[in-house]
Formats: C-alpha cells, structure tokens, sequence
C-alpha cells in the first residue's frame, strides 16, 4: 500500500516510480502493471515495511518528488531540505551518493546560494541539468550536468540573486513553487501560492558556427 503518493514519473524503460510521501520511501514498479501489486524495489527504508524518516544517505523525510534516469534517481526530500541521487544499479535501501542543497547527508539547514528549503520539485532537462522548485525560498535552482554534493547552482528563476528568498505576484517572482518541467526550451513553474503557472523562456541563447572554404582575409556576418 502507498500512504500519500503526491508524484509519479516513468523511466526510460517504462518503469514508473511514485513517491510514497507519508511512508517516507520511493517505489518502484516494474510492468506488466496490474492493480494491488507489489513494488520492485524501494529506496528510503531498509524494507518494505519500514516507514520511518531519517537524516541519512539512505533516508528520506517526506519526499515529494522523483525524476529517473539511468544513471541516477532524483529525489526531492523535503522535510530535509536537499534533493538526493540514488545511483544505478538500484536496489532496495541502497544509499545516494550525492546532496543537493545541503554539505552533507547530515545537515538540514544549510544558508547560502546552494541552499534549498522545501524543496518540492525535481526535473532534468535535455541537457542533464538538474531543475528544482524549492518553496521556502520561492525560487527554481538549475544544477549543472552531474551535480557533485552541495554544487552551486547555474541559474535561479524567482529571484534576482541567487540569495535572494523574496517572495512575490509579478512576471519575475514566484510565491510557493511546487514543480518544474524543463522542455521546449521553456521552464514551466507551478505557482501555488500564486494559483497560476509560469512559463520562463531563456534569454541567451548559444549558438555553434562551423565555417568552410572561405577565401583568405574574408568576412562574414549574421543575425540572430
């Protein structure tokens, strides 16, 4: 049985894990699915049995939501104010090999622009860059590729600094995000308490020029 799963996400290979947020744990289920049937693995308890939180590498506290990959499974641990990687192979009570938002697995209330509080959200984008929505300082944080524990972020969606934790109903500034979706080169936020969805769109852009058979001493220009 599952107490208050608040997130679903399917894998690459048509697993779908759910976040079983009041038993503290992160399920997985493996097809053909069928009702009543039992999980494949969990991660967060020992067994699956067990319900209790905990500040460790292989505890969670509430956890609100996950993103799979194939290399890692991405929590949102809410309670304990960080995001955690679960590496492959997965299995059952395994421990996560990296922290975001916290030094540590020990700590709960890290300061500064690598901080989360309340994180709630927790997506990749086409890039690998790790996306999060943390409430309690109404922001979205992006991670580079492979985060390492306590890595700094790249970009923040909400505020203008990346200390910043005001909250706010206007085209910059979020009140309670609860999610994000990165795609189509667009960030979608969930406002909650600003009952609305915001989408943010990238400002700068790369773009990669390979040039051929140009004659000695020519240039050339474009617009983009």
């Amino acid at each position: 049985t599952t107490v208050s799963p608040l997130d679903l996400q399917f894998d690459a290979r048509g697993d779908l894990w759910v976040p079983d947020t009041d038993a503290n744990r992160v399920l997985e289920y493996r097809p053909p699915f069928s009702n009543g049937m039992a999980a494949s693995l969990v991660l967060g308890q020992s067994s699956f049995t067990g319900a209790l939180s905990g500040l460790t590498a292989t505890n969670l506290s509430h956890p609100l939501s996950v993103f799979p990959t194939a290399t890692m499974v991405w929590v949102a641990d809410y309670n304990n104010n960080r995001v955690l990687g679960f590496p492959a192979p997965f299995q059952t009570g395994e421990s996560a090999t990296v922290v975001l938002g916290q030094p540590n697995f020990l700590t709960v209330s890290a300061t500064g622009s690598a901080s989360l509080a309340g994180p709630d959200g927790v997506s990749l984008d086409a890039q690998g860059h790790v996306w999060v929505s943390a409430g309690g300082q109404a922001r979205v944080v992006e991670f580079p590729l492979e985060p390492g524990t306590y890595a700094a972020p790249l970009t923040v969606l909400g505020q203008s600094t990346l200390t910043g934790t005001t909250s706010g109903i206007t085209a910059t500034n979020l009140t309670d995000p609860t999610g994000v979706l990165v795609g189509n080169d667009s960030a979608w936020v969930g406002d909650l308490g600003a009952d609305r969805v915001l989408e943010f769109v990238p400002t700068t852009f790369t773009v990669q020029v390979q040039e051929s058979g140009l004659p000695a001493g020519d240039t050339w220009s474009f617009a983009v």
